[in-house]
């Protein structure tokens, strides 16, 4: 299966963030205003000393000016890696999780990571090399979008209460339709029944998977630490580089997270309170 590649589009934003900022900036509209300035109320200077100078002469000087300070700019590889950095911590926003477990092992994570990255740069002949560290970043946003949702869950008031409170409506529900009553106000309680019943499966099975993917994510996390010792810990130690089978142990992670993830969307939005309504 072939992943879109969530990371290499962050690098694209980031990338098109630098160039609109080395275009946009204040210093080029200075630059602009005093070359039309110049070119319109002062064309020539000095025409003895320089005769050949003309209104263009201004615009190309502020062109030049513009370029000198747009090349080091879009250049500059700290400026850019220091976008990538802020626009992945934004996507990925560990800091908003509120378990503290979750919290803690995906920071955890994003240092291991950040760590094989440097490590990875400084062997770039193993199996392992720079050219596969986007897939591990990609690894690790989609096991965050997982703590995310898994975080969501566990304290949405809608469906902890919808949980305590089902079992018993249920009962009553089911009591009533024991007793006969009139067929309008039945079929009304009937389909009340069939809505809690429905939303107390759905319920159940997202209690399934999301036990599903807690047991993921603690071997997801496992899997970066492997590579951390692989990779970081153990390096240049003999015996420790076979790192050829990585990148598509990486993929696997990746796919398997992705369905995961696209599991639970089936059934819920972690970004509301609640579970849909059948519609």
């Amino acid at each position: 299966m072939t992943n879109e590649s969530t990371y290499a589009e962050i690098k694209r934003q980031a990338n098109k963030r630098i160039l609109a900022g080395a275009i946009f900036r204040i210093e080029n509209a200075v630059i602009i205003l005093g070359s039309l300035f110049f070119a319109i109320l002062l064309p020539n200077p000095y025409p003895e000393v320089l005769p050949w100078w003309d209104w263009w002469t201004w615009l190309l000087l502020g062109a030049l000016a513009m370029l000198m300070l747009f090349i080091p700019a879009v250049a500059d590889a700290n400026e850019k890696k220091k976008s990538i950095e802020r626009l992945f911590q934004r996507q990925n926003d560990i800091g908003s999780l509120k378990d503290a477990s979750l919290r803690a092992d995906m920071t955890r994570v994003a240092d291991q990571v950040e760590e094989i990255g440097e490590a990875a740069g400084r062997r770039p002949d193993d199996g392992f090399a720079m050219s596969n560290l986007d897939r591990l970043c990609d690894l690790e946003g989609n096991l965050a979008g997982l703590a995310h949702r898994l975080d969501a869950y566990r304290v949405d008031p809608v469906i902890n209460a919808d949980r305590e409170e089902l079992p018993a409506s249920i009962s009553r529900l089911e009591d009533w339709l024991v007793s006969p009553g009139d067929t309008a106000e039945r079929n009304q309680v009937e389909a009340m029944l069939t809505e809690k019943r429905r939303l107390r499966d759905t319920i159940s099975e997202l209690d399934d998977r999301m036990n599903q993917a807690v047991l993921q994510l603690e071997g997801c996390v496992s899997f970066v630490e492997e590579m951390y010792d692989r990779l970081v810990i153990n390096e240049g130690v003999a015996g420790s580089n076979t790192l050829e089978d990585l990148p598509s142990e990486v993929e696997g992670q990746i796919d398997a997270l992705q369905d995961r993830n696209r599991s639970i969307d089936a059934l819920y939005d972690y970004r509301v309170l609640g579970l849909p309504q059948q519609g």
